[in-house]
């Protein structure tokens, strides 16, 4: 027993450090849009589902050959994962994975119902209970999940993890040889019916649209990074591991007022959060735990005996993957707005009435009470979902939504005056005033820092900016200069060219590419040829600059595109990082000269942003200006190591920003 629990544990490790590392893997050559992430959720929930399949139809009539397939994976080991390219970004992502590590995800995704089918047909302790063991598998995965951020990344670059990866799998196959489970036959599972087979699949769909759902709004607010996509993945995995026990499948309050909890979570969605980002995102993470523990804990007492164990996985991961396939491929292409959210909660809370409505009438009779404070309760969340408190932004002249998010473009009114803006999730991405269009506002207003670099001087420029918002750093170039933009998604170079007039407007010879920057920067031929007087990178993935455009190898990437007396601009502002100590580090390895401006909190006036930019170049010649304005040097900030392609820690950069000030 001892050893399956072991086998179990050490396939999930396996299994859950390969999804954030590939998550990481993708990111210099596919970009930081979000749709990456989902796209590897969804590729992992199907090769689960294939590989829960396999146990059940396949793997009863092999029996011992199972090693010899498990074996099979060393040739697809991960020390040397090749990246697909040319054709859509969801599929370029898919034939990826597949071809690195889909083997490998296949054979680990095996262990726990191989474990569990040997249990329940051996004369071991437990036999009658081999559910545990699944407990053990979420267990594994949990740990996984948060010691890739925590421990692994910080410590280890993507090549020593991936070779690290590759020899604790070997150790896997040695286990499983060593395990009767892969000499010994098993008997052909019994079928569940039709309708209790759908029961499963709802109880299994349900949360993993609801994870799909509240990782998306997380990410969107803070950042697409592992550190950030982990966080629901976790909790959504502490259900398995509290219910799939025997005495975890009741809740105690959560069992009795979980609908209450639900019409919280309906009340979130329609009221448009809470008091801040990070109250909402963590909410969002309570509902997702509740709704979790209430699904999986009606799975588990609603589980049938061992000989229909496999039929019940497959429908687990079956339902699993249907929830994360709607959520990354249907809900972007259906839905304006986040809609899986609600979509989500309401089916679970519908379905789970539905099999608990006998339990809940007997008490509502016992406790009427109980009863009326439910109608109350669901009458205001009603109420405030039919006739929800309006703004500007909540009655939009456009709302887009695709693979990259969700964007909005509102008229108001700001200070007396006309304004239009643009957001992505609830992070601004540009403003312009109606009544004076060519003034740049929010972070690229004349009194920003970066109106210390943009600022014409009269002698033509040639410049290449990373990410494109509204358009506004257009206004500060003018008849004569060369500016190229560089936008991942089409979808807001059009919202740009048609709600706003900063593109149309300014006198300067103005290009747009639609492309990941670092991948189009490579390839653009003119880029190649140009040396550019500024790189400006202003990209944002949530409320961050993506990773892969802040690595030694990105530098270096600009300064091959860059004049002898050029400047590379970083816009680093956020709410949850801190990146001047990383630039800085990655400055100091190359022999650069590097300086950061702040406009600060408290000295604004109306239409100007609070921001951060940081500016690097060859020599400190070209920064002399800068530091004459009032820029500072970087002598005082926490030293931390450079990021590269391999290497990345975000929690150093997360500490730094919430320990010291922008000083």
């Amino acid at each position: 027993m001892r050893k399956l629990q072991v086998f179990v544990l050490l396939g999930a490790l396996l299994m859950f450090w390969a999804e954030p590392m590939a998550g990481r893997l993708l990111l210099p050559s596919h970009g930081a849009a979000f749709h990456v992430w989902t796209t590897c959720l969804m590729f992992f929930q199907g090769v689960l589902a294939l590989a829960t399949i396999y146990t059940h139809v396949v793997l009863p009539r092999i029996g011992r050959w199972h090693l010899a397939v498990a074996a099979m994976g060393v040739v697809f080991l991960p020390v040397g994962v090749s990246t697909w390219s040319g054709g859509p970004p969801v599929a370029n992502v898919l034939a990826t994975l597949t071809v690195g590590l889909g083997w490998v995800f296949f054979v680990l995704a095996t262990s726990g119902v191989v474990a569990q089918r040997w249990l329940a047909s051996s004369d071991l302790a437990g036999r009658d209970d081999p559910w545990r063991l699944y407990s053990w598998s979420n267990a594994g995965s949990f740990v996984a999940l948060f010691a890739y951020p925590l421990l692994i990344e910080p410590w280890f670059g993507v090549v020593s993890q991936r070779w690290m990866w590759s020899a604790a799998f070997l150790a896997y196959l040695g286990l499983l040889a060593s395990i009767p489970s892969a000499q010994v036959p098993v008997t052909v599972a019994e079928r569940p019916s039709l309708r209790v087979f759908a029961v499963w699949l709802g109880l299994a769909a349900a949360p993993s649209l609801l994870l799909s759902a509240v990782t998306a709004v997380v990410a969107t607010e803070v950042a697409s990074i592992p550190l950030i996509w982990v966080g629901p993945l976790g909790v959504y995995l502490m259900t398995f591991i509290i219910v799939f026990r025997e005495d975890g499948s009741r809740a105690g309050l959560l069992d009795r007022f979980w609908p209450e909890v639900f019409a919280i979570g309906l009340l979130l969605y329609g009221g448009g959060g809470f008091v801040n980002v990070s109250t909402t995102a963590v909410t969002y993470l309570l509902i997702l735990f509740a709704a979790c523990w209430v699904a999986h804990a009606e799975l588990y007492r609603r589980r049938p005996a061992p000989s229909q164990l496999t039929s019940f996985y497959v429908a687990i991961s079956v339902g699993g993957w249907a929830g994360g396939a709607f959520a990354a491929v249907v809900a972007p292409a259906v839905f304006p707005s986040m809609f899986e959210f609600p979509l989500a909660l309401t089916g679970l809370g519908a379905l789970l009435l539905a099999l608990q409505y006998r339990e809940r009438w007997e008490k509502v009779r016992a406790e009427p009470i109980f009863g009326v404070a439910t109608v109350l309760i669901f009458a205001v969340v009603g109420l405030r979902l039919g006739f929800p408190p309006v703004t500007a932004a909540d009655t939009p002249l456009v709302r887009e939504r695709n693979f990259y998010g969700l964007y909005r473009v509102w008229d108001d009114e700001q200070a007396g005056r006309p304004v239009r803006t643009i957001s992505h999730g609830t992070t601004v991405h540009g403003r312009q005033l109606l009544d004076e269009k060519e003034l740049p506002l929010g972070y690229y207003h004349p009194a920003s820092p970066l109106a210390d670099v943009l600022r014409p001087t009269g002698a033509p420029r040639q410049a290449a900016v990373i990410g494109l918002g509204a358009g506004a750093t257009a206004a500060y170039f003018v008849a004569g200069d060369d500016v190229v933009f560089y936008e991942l998604d089409p979808e807001e170079i059009g919202l740009a060219r048609t709600w706003f007039t900063y593109l149309a407007d300014t006198k300067a010879s103005v290009r747009v590419v639609a492309g990941d920057a670092r991948l189009e920067l490579e390839r653009d031929p003119l880029a190649r040829d140009a040396k550019f007087d500024v790189v400006l990178v202003d990209a944002f993935s949530g409320d961050a600059i993506p990773t892969h455009l802040l690595t030694r190898e990105a530098l270096e990437l600009y300064l091959s595109r860059l004049a002898p007396d050029g400047v590379v601009v970083f816009h680093v502002s956020n709410r949850w990082f801190d990146f001047r100590p990383v630039l800085a580090a990655t400055a100091r390895d190359l022999g650069l000269s590097l300086v950061y401006g702040i406009h600060r909190v408290g000295t604004t006036a109306p239409f100007e942003d609070a921001s951060i930019f940081v500016a690097v170049s060859r020599t400190a010649g070209p920064l002399a200006p800068l530091l004459a304005r009032g820029w500072t040097p970087p002598d005082h900030l926490p030293v931390r190591d450079a990021w590269t392609d391999d290497y990345s820690n975000t929690l150093g950069p997360l500490f730094d920003r919430f320990y010291y000030d922008f000083q």
